[in-house]
């Protein structure tokens, strides 16, 4: 059976590359459409962590062992869940500032007004997308685990510190393959960050990493010794 969800990132994706053709798009405005997606990504990861079952984080923590996390030991259950949710939020959001003041900041030096509507058209596909690759996939690392009180809810392999540095794994070479098209057509172009031929190779690229991304992630990919 088809993966829906992946069919749903490489249509979001084209419908992304097919604006950035008719539109005209430049370096920047891909930047910020993939700067929402990455944005995207943090909330339903923040959700996540701020939902982790109180039951797992104890299990990790059997024997009167703390949850050691950023060099600290966090005894209470409770507390390591909203340490470890709020220490995410300020990063990742941290490292998100930055990046859009750097994306804002080099368009406007080099004179390229930003399309922001056509950048929330396609934040709105990211988002929406990732929210339907959220729903689908909501229960894949829920499992009902026996113990001597009954049945509870459980994550099956994925712990909070899983969960915590998934986002980051996914979204620097998504990133890092954009620049590099930003360096690369600045360089050949001699300045300029609009040579569409360029902007949809690394943007085919940057689908194809995405695909990777995410069926990693969801592990439906199978490596064969």
């Amino acid at each position: 059976m088809p993966d829906r969800t992946t069919q749903s990132l490489i249509a979001v994706n084209l419908i992304n590359i097919l604006m950035a053709i008719i539109f005209r798009w430049s370096i920047y405005d891909v930047m910020i459409v993939y700067w929402f997606q990455s944005v995207s990504i943090g909330i339903f990861t923040f959700y996540r962590l701020y939902n982790y079952p109180l039951e797992d984080i104890e299990r990790e923590m059997s024997d009167d062992k703390p949850l050691e996390f950023n060099d600290l030991a966090v005894t209470k259950p409770k507390m390591a869940k909203i340490i470890i949710a709020g220490f995410f939020a300020m990063h990742y959001g941290l490292f998100h500032l930055v990046y859009i003041i750097f994306i804002v900041g080099f368009a406007s030096s080099e004179g390229f007004p930003l399309n922001f509507i056509g950048g929330l058209v396609g934040a709105l596909l990211f988002f929406a997308n990732h929210l339907y690759s959220y729903l689908f996939y909501k229960d894949e690392d829920e499992d009902l685990t026996e113990t001597e009180s009954g049945k509870t809810k459980g994550h099956t392999g994925v712990s909070i510190a899983d969960i915590f540095s998934k986002p980051y794994t996914r979204i620097f070479p998504i990133h890092l393959t954009i620049m590099a098209g930003a360096a690369i057509s600045h360089f050949i172009t001699e300045g300029s960050f609009q040579n569409i031929f360029i902007l949809l190779i690394f943007m085919g690229l940057k689908t194809f990493m995405d695909v990777i991304a995410h069926k990693k992630k969801h592990k439906q990919i199978i490596f064969n010794s």
